[in-house]
């Protein structure tokens, strides 16, 4: 036997768009809503939205493919269009129906696969707060430093965005409890919800973010350093001023290498009218140490 075909990148992202099962939208939306009509039946819901992935399962990425997904979780991988739809037609039943909804959510979170998963985060973010308990309950529950990142960062995003445009100060209060833990898990997960609050257009209480990250950047666990010098970055992105205005303040507060290690990584990315000012205060710490010594 001939040795097995190996295929380039291209190649193989070529295959896998061929293999993608055509998408008629108006038919999909058909169906979409006979599941529509399933949403306050938990069970028969997912039995029905099951079938509807099997139907758009991209065949390419089932077992001995050469494509890596980028989740961990098994995953249907229908087109994302597919997944759009749903949202879309979901949005009002979770209005119109809250408790169901949640019962919805719940069910989907307890499926094993990557789209149920996602679907539920967004469920979840719509879902009306009045009251809000439910919700929160759902993201206390639902989130936890093992899960997969993918999952985790469509959880925080998609199901927390009611509560962080809505009710911000409930929003920042489960960020403040992940960020007080002792678990570096559930503090790189405070830093990744941080990220995520300063990347939302929608809002707009920016100054316990900073104040939250402040605290974590001070301490500056080597276990958290890669969310940390994520987050920074993040920050510097999209609030340089301020961001820089903050590392000026850390500096003299914290004795930690890893902060002034990331504070120097971090200096490439600031803008050049304002990089002097951090560049100073990074040198008149130098110069403290030395005298210290």
């Amino acid at each position: 036997m001939g040795k097995p075909l190996k295929f380039s990148p291209a190649a193989t992202l070529f295959f896998f768009i061929l293999a993608m099962p055509a998408v008629s939208l108006a038919r999909l939306n058909q169906q979409i809503e006979v599941l529509v009509w399933q949403f306050t039946r938990p069970a028969d819901f997912l039995a029905k939205l099951e079938d509807l992935f099997n139907l758009y399962a991209n065949r390419v990425y089932r077992k001995g493919s050469e494509v890596t997904p980028a989740s961990m979780v098994p995953a249907y991988h229908v087109a994302p269009l597919v997944l759009r739809q749903l949202e879309i037609s979901l949005r009002a039943p979770c209005k119109q129906h809250p408790a169901a909804a949640m019962a919805l959510v719940t069910a989907l979170w307890a499926e094993s696969m990557l789209e149920e998963r996602l679907l539920a985060t967004t469920l979840l973010g719509n879902i009306p707060l009045n009251p809000p308990e439910p919700v929160i309950e759902c993201l206390h529950s639902f989130a936890r430093p093992e899960t997969d990142t993918q999952v985790l960062d469509a959880l925080l995003d998609q199901g927390g965005r009611g509560l962080r445009q809505e009710q911000s100060d409930r929003w920042l209060e489960l960020i403040e409890s992940w960020s007080g833990d002792p678990s570096p898990g559930y503090q790189g997960m405070a830093l990744r919800a941080i990220l995520i609050s300063a990347r939302d257009e929608h809002f707009s209480n920016h100054p316990p973010l900073f104040r939250i990250f402040s605290r974590l950047l001070q301490v500056a666990s080597s276990a958290i350093q890669a969310e940390l010098q994520a987050t920074l970055l993040g920050l510097l992105r999209g609030f340089p001023q301020e961001t820089v205005y903050l590392l000026r303040q850390v500096l003299p507060l914290s004795n930690n290498p890893t902060t002034h290690r990331l504070v120097r990584l971090s200096l490439s990315h600031v803008p050049v009218e304002i990089q002097d000012g951090l560049r100073q205060a990074l040198q008149a710490q130098k110069t403290a140490y030395k005298s210290a010594d």
